[in-house]
This record gives C-alpha cells, sequence and structure tokens, in this order.
C-alpha cells in the first residue's frame, strides 16, 4: 500500500492486526494516513513517522539532529500526529500548534500528565535543533503546554497498539476539536472485534491510497 506520501504496509506487518497480536507500528502508521486521507487532512495535520518521534522523545541530541526533517515546514500544519514506543508499549503523541498544547496519550493510562510535559520540552528542544542546524524558524516561538485526554484503558497486555490507532483516528475525524474523552470498549470480543474493523478499513482504502 502507498500514497502521494509514500507509504508502502507489508503483509507481514499487516496480519499483525490478528488477535492478540502486538502491533507493527508501520500498520499504525499506515491507519492513520487512511484516518487522514478520509478527513482530507493532508495540508492540516503533519503525521510524523514513529521512528522519528521516538527518536525525539528519547535519544540523544546527535541523533535527534539526524531527524530534522529538513524539508518539511510545519508552518504549513496545524498539528502532529504520531505514537512511540517504550520498549514493549505504544503510546500516543498529539501536537496541536493553534493552542500550543501536547498531549501524550498512553493506553494504560500511566502518569499521561508527566509523559506530555517531557514531550513538550523534546518538541522546544527539536525546534531549536532545527533553527541551529537548518535555520528554520517554523514552529520554533510556540511555547508547549502538557495537557491530557481522558479515555478508557486498554485491559490486556497486547492491545496498546489497537488503542493508539482507535485514539488517533477519534483525535483525526473531530480535528480541529480536541475530544474532552475517548471511550473504548476494552473487553476481549470488542477488541477482536476491533482489529477486524481496522483491517478492513486498510483493505478498502488500499486502492485509494495506491492511485
Amino acid at each position: 500500500m502507498h500514497s502521494a506520501d509514500t507509504y508502502i504496509l507489508r503483509h507481514s506487518e499487516f496480519v499483525s492486526l490478528k488477535p492478540d497480536e502486538w502491533l507493527i507500528g508501520e500498520t499504525i502508521e499506515c491507519y492513520f494516513q487512511v484516518a487522514k486521507e478520509s478527513m482530507d487532512l493532508g495540508k492540516k495535520v503533519f503525521l510524523m513517522n514513529h521512528y522519528t518521534t521516538g527518536v525525539i522523545m528519547s535519544g540523544n541530541r546527535e541523533r535527534m539532529a539526524r531527524q530534522r526533517l529538513s524539508k518539511v515546514n510545519f508552518e504549513n500544519y496545524e498539528a502532529i500526529i504520531s505514537f512511540f514506543n517504550t520498549g514493549v508499549h505504544w503510546k500516543l503523541l498529539y501536537l496541536y500548534a493553534p493552542s500550543q498544547k501536547v498531549f501524550v496519550v498512553d493506553p494504560m493510562g500511566s502518569d499521561e500528565m508527566g509523559d506530555s510535559t517531557a514531550a513538550a520540552k523534546r518538541f522546544r528542544d527539536f525546534f531549536k535543533m532545527r533553527r541551529n542546524v537548518l535555520g528554520k524558524e517554523d514552529w520554533l516561538n510556540i511555547n508547549w503546554h502538557p495537557s491530557v485526554i481522558g479515555h478508557t484503558r486498554q485491559a490486556d497486555a497486547s492491545s496498546c497498539g489497537v488503542f493508539v490507532m482507535q485514539m488517533g483516528a477519534d483525535i483525526i475525524n473531530n480535528f480541529p476539536d480536541i475530544p474532552t474523552y475517548i471511550e473504548i470498549n476494552s473487553s476481549a470480543k470488542e477488541m477482536r472485534k476491533l482489529r477486524e474493523d481496522l483491517s478492513i478499513r486498510i483493505l478498502e482504502a488500499s486502492d485509494k491510497l495506491g492511485k
């Protein structure tokens, strides 16, 4: 699968949507692309690669400098949506420039304000790095503030990626409004059904994204 943003989803990544499987990052990213396309938000919401986001959130200055996104002008966008991994767990990231707010949404609900505070600092540093390395000043003067979005919590050890996919889609579908609460039925039966629904949506969108 690919689009104007050159997105490819391999079969081995797609099948991570099978029940009880741990989601592959590329599958989550593909679904965000599908959601963006369906809402025609390509010019408003920037989908940041999860590897880049992971480096910004936890890498040193040298690694961050290699993820400087030199061809991107963030002034063309109102928001960034992404996600990152903390070892064996996915968390959602959302930055909304008009409100200067950063949200880290953890499917487990653990210290989200602390995570959002750390993300606000890391992204302030990221945009300062872009000025120092590239001379770019887009989003440089935004004083990012941490915030949280209420939500239900995952009830097992393998559904964090599914939660991130659904939470991200809810944010995209409500754009530019930010949801005050995201409710996801976390029962085993509903998780299996949601994985099936996500798979179907990706498959139905594949022809459109592949043109």
